[in-house]
Formats: structure tokens, C-alpha cells, sequence
């Protein structure tokens, strides 16, 4: 049923398609009352009736804050992945074949059509992470800091908590056009923390090359990081 269900979604006539560039963050309001504030480079179709809502996040992140009607289930799709929730607030975000939920208020329900025969339907509520794969739905606790953290580009803001610096340069890169490549492998496993402005990308270079024994060269549109 859940893998119809997917199937049903692909073939469905698809409504407004809202999406971010590079960089902005915004915020949609959906006719339901839903508001969804969408993350750099991300990009998500809505598809409204009278018996249920569904949301299709193509690429990116999203923040949902979801009107209460328990006659419409809110659904959002992440490939494979469906996130149903009635009134609840949550972020989805798709990295590569994963999807990662993080839940701050009600429950939602994850289901994983890939892995339907294998798996069954998985319950997260607030204060809690979902990591979905192949391999299936691994939900761990949040502690509220950590969870504020991880959503903290809703504000613009990036947030490293003794991140590991190959880690914070991955994030880094998805909010800007001006890239920072690690040119020496040694300084990947180089640990950060801080709260940055997410498109202050040479401010945060000149803050790398004041606290590490590292150097960064321009070379066109890169910022190359290199050891000292």
C-alpha cells in the first residue's frame, strides 16, 4: 500500500512549486494555513485537496509549521520517504539517497516505501531526529540545544558545536556560490565551534586562519584551505 501510495504521488497532477537559490532562506504561506520556511538551494511542490495535502521536497531542506485538520493528513515526500503528520512542526532535508526529520512539536510518522517489505512505519515525536536509508529508521533524543542548533539556518545562522572542520566547510558550501575546498587532508579532522553567519563565507576563512595553522588562497570562485 505504501509503495502505491508513492506511485500514486509521482503520477498525481502536481500544484505550485516553491523554491530558494543559493543562499535565502524564505518563508511560504500555503493556503491550508501551513507556513514552510524553505533553506538555501531547496525546492518543494505543493499539492493540495479536499482529503489530503501533500508536499514534494525535490532538493533541500524545509521547516514545517502545519495548520491542525485531522480530515487532511500532511504529507511530505523525500523520494521514497513519506513524513505524515495532522499538526505538528518539523524540518526535512534530503542528502544524497538520506533523509534526516527533526521533530520540535507533535509526532509525525516516517514510512520509507523502499524498504516497505522490510519495515514498518516509525513514530517520532518532539525532541527527536529520524535518519532514514536504505538500511532503514534510525530515531535518536535531542537534547534541545543540539535540536535549536541543527535548524539554526532558519535565522541565517550556522551553528558548530565541536564539528569537525571537513563537516562545517561541507555546510558552509551549500550557502554560497564562493567555495572552500580542503586542499590538505590533515585538516579535516580539525574541530570548529562557533555560531557564524551562514553567507559570511571569508569571514569565516579569516577565523580559521587566525585560530589553525592553515592558509587560504583565492584561485577564481574557491577559497583553497591549506596547512601552514
Amino acid at each position: 500500500m505504501v509503495l502505491l501510495a508513492g506511485v500514486a504521488w509521482r503520477l498525481m497532477p502536481h500544484g505550485a512549486k516553491y523554491q530558494t537559490p543559493i543562499g535565502a532562506v524564505e518563508t511560504v504561506a500555503i493556503t491550508d494555513g501551513s507556513r514552510v520556511i524553505l533553506n538555501t538551494d531547496s525546492e518543494i511542490r505543493v499539492s493540495l485537496s479536499d482529503s489530503q495535502r501533500h508536499i514534494r521536497l525535490d532538493r533541500g531542506e524545509a521547516f514545517f509549521q502545519v495548520a491542525k485538520d485531522p480530515k487532511r493528513p500532511f504529507v511530505v515526500h523525500s523520494g521514497p520517504v513519506a513524513v505524515t503528520a495532522v499538526g505538528t512542526q518539523f524540518s526535512v532535508r534530503r542528502r544524497g539517497q538520506e533523509t534526516f526529520v527533526v521533530v520540535t512539536e507533535g509526532v509525525v510518522r516516517i514510512e520509507n516505501a523502499a524498504i516497505a517489505s522490510r519495515s514498518q512505519p516509525q513514530i517520532a515525536k518532539a525532541g527527536q531526529v529520524a535518519r532514514v536509508s536504505d538500511a532503514g529508521v534510525l530515531i535518536q533524543d535531542e537534547a534541545a540545544p543540539r535540536e535549536e542548533e541543527q535548524l539554526s539556518w532558519r535565522t541565517g545562522v550556522l551553528v558548530f558545536r565541536d564539528t569537525r572542520l571537513e563537516e562545517a566547510v561541507a555546510e558552509f558550501n551549500r550557502y554560497n556560490q564562493r567555495q572552500i575546498v580542503i586542499a590538505d587532508p590533515g585538516l579535516k579532522d580539525l574541530h570548529v565551534a562557533g555560531s557564524f553567519n551562514a553567507t559570511s563565507v571569508e569571514a569565516f576563512v579569516h577565523l580559521l586562519e587566525q585560530g589553525f595553522p592553515l592558509r587560504a588562497e583565492q584561485r577564481g570562485n574557491t577559497l583553497i584551505l591549506l596547512a601552514q
